[in-house]
């Protein structure tokens, strides 16, 4: 779970706080461990980024069209991380 702290149309704090608890209590409830070494969840805030994983300066919605960027790099590197943790490979070199 990727979250931009410059969120907000869901406010980063509150949020990530209940998918904590909520991710919490479903591993107590199944006998799972959600310690740092179970790469299957993940839940991380992107201070800079806004509610589409964009960087941006405010967050604002107003900020959306005037932002060129698609999806920030860092975002895009914690997902190919996290997928690659997850299927156990490591990144091809060109």
């Amino acid at each position: 779970m990727l979250q931009g702290g410059k969120d907000v149309q869901v406010p980063a704090t509150a949020n990530l706080q209940r998918i904590r608890e909520a991710l919490g209590n479903v591993a107590q409830q199944n006998n799972v461990s959600l310690q740092d070494d179970n790469h299957k969840v993940k839940v991380l805030l992107l201070p800079e980024l806004n509610h589409l994983l964009k960087q941006a300066k405010t967050g604002g919605i107003h900020e959306y069209l005037l932002l060129e960027q698609t999806i920030a790099p860092l975002a895009l590197d914690h997902i190919s991380s996290w997928m690659q943790q997850l299927t156990k490979t490591s990144p091809k070199r060109h």
